[in-house]
């Protein structure tokens, strides 16, 4: 139940269940409690007391580091019940105690070079990201007051050695962290060629899964890479995207694939991607290979169903016309094509038709009334409207009041992240941040940039628990 709930649990008390679940882990792992044959108590009161663990003392952050210290060790294609919580305990605990950052993510990594799943998704996490990024061409720099510049080397250091092992996803980390480093480069040269001299569609031949988006992501990252290579393999995604032969997900995925590679393009090819697709944002040519078998909307009359999500190219086309938009009126075009596709039933084309919206540059964006789109079912829609809100915080203060109230903590969390980033200051930004302090959820209080303690109120005025 704490595990459950541990977002909603005020300050003072996740300190206190964080000490005692810790305390009744370390005694139920000496043998001294009366366990069941599959270890439940111990299991459970682990994991209890990952998911509290940024929200206890750099102490007791550290005292559940020393007890989970035994489950790193492992024979080849062994688990722990605690590997999951363990890893996100690791990034929670850097960011929430910046003294035990460094020990934190050394753990997260001594459990990535184990192989733990969790881990290794980590690496490219936004959390690990935001904690040892630096800008390209800086030299490394802490980003909290924990990590010394020796720091964040010897851990981007310790990324480039599980690359050379092969681990899972430690080559996107060094793309993102080492882009001048020579396996870069290299593994962006395959990464072209496999785009490049993809086959053409078989008849009768479906082949669901590609890796294109990967793929693009080595060729976008490698800073020796060819600059026509990047044009050369760009042309072939746009064509990939636009071949009917194709199932919907190859298309989808190229259209994505596109988008890592347009971001640095020159206006000229920027435009010419622009230009490619619009007629894909509109529905056009948009027929692909078994459509109707393959995706979530089969004939009714079908003898069987397969369902591996949506058949529509009008999201990922419309995110990459946002991406290569350059000129004003590009942008408005986004804009207007954006709040159309809102109308559409396809969960997956309204979230990317909200994302381009947030994406808006200021002279398009403020055109665009976040009022509306608050009063949408749909919670990414809301949760654009926070994000413009935010953007023109006193033009939108009463509609941004309003959101503090969501019934949905994924809407209010948001808004509490866009006023936290807020580029513009005033009252009106201080006013939403003072009313989301006093929010029931610990992940929107974080952003909003206070604690709660348990001689708070229960719940602001008007504000049920979420």
């Amino acid at each position: 139940m704490i595990e459950a709930q541990a977002d909603l649990i005020d300050d003072d008390t996740a300190q206190h269940f964080m000490g005692a679940v810790t305390s009744l882990a370390e005694r139920s792992r000496a043998g001294e409690l009366t366990e069941s044959p599959t270890h439940t108590l111990t299991h459970q009161a682990t994991r209890t007391a990952c998911s509290l663990a940024g929200r206890g003392t750099p102490e007791q952050a550290l005292n559940l580091l020393d007890m989970l210290a035994a489950d790193v060790p492992r024979e080849a294609n062994h688990f722990h019940h605690s590997d999951e919580g363990h890893a996100r305990a690791c990034v929670a605990i850097a960011r929430a105690h910046p003294r035990a950052a460094k020990r934190a993510l050394t753990r997260l990594l001594d459990l990535a070079e184990a192989r733990v799943q969790e881990a290794l998704e980590l690496l490219v996490g936004d959390e690990l990201i935001g904690l040892i990024r630096t800008h390209e061409g800086d030299a490394p720099q802490a980003r909290e007051p924990g990590l010394s510049d020796e720091d964040i080397a010897e851990l981007r250091n310790r990324i480039g050695d599980l690359d050379d092992k092969g681990l899972y996803r430690a080559d996107v980390a060094r793309a993102l962290f080492d882009p001048a480093h020579p396996k870069v480069l290299l593994r962006a040269e395959q990464a072209r060629d496999r785009i490049l001299q993809r086959p053409a569609p078989t008849p009768g031949v479906a082949q669901i899964g590609t890796a294109l988006v990967p793929d693009s992501y080595q060729v976008s990252r490698a800073r020796e890479l060819n600059d026509d290579d990047r044009k050369a393999c760009l042309d072939q995604l746009l064509a990939i995207a636009g071949d009917p032969r194709e199932v919907a997900t190859t298309r989808q995925q190229a259209l994505t694939a596109a988008r890592n590679l347009v971001m640095d393009r020159p206006e000229q090819d920027r435009r010419h991607v622009f230009q490619a697709i619009t007629g894909l944002v509109l529905g056009d040519n948009s027929a692909s290979y078994l459509g109707e078998v393959l995706t979530d909307s089969p004939h009714p009359l079908s003898a069987f169903r397969v369902n591996i999500g949506s058949a529509s190219l009008r999201g990922p086309a419309l995110a990459l016309a946002a991406a290569a938009a350059s000129s004003p009126d590009e942008h408005a075009w986004v804009r207007d094509h954006a709040t159309e596709l809102l109308r559409s039933r396809d969960e997956h084309d309204v979230h990317e038709a909200a994302a381009a919206l947030c994406g808006l540059p200021e002279d398009t964006a403020d055109s665009v009334h976040p009022g509306l789109l608050a009063t949408r079912d749909h919670f990414g829609v809301r949760q654009a409207s926070a994000v413009l809100c935010m953007r023109f915080p006193v033009r939108h203060h009463q509609t941004a009041l309003s959101l503090t109230r969501d019934p949905d903590f994924r809407v209010r969390r948001t808004l509490a992240q866009a006023a936290a980033n807020a580029a513009v200051e005033g009252p009106e930004v201080d006013a939403i941040r003072h009313l989301l302090r006093g929010d029931p959820r610990h992940s929107v209080r974080a952003f909003a940039g206070t604690r709660r303690t348990s001689s708070d109120q229960a719940g602001a005025p008007g504000r049920p628990p979420a």
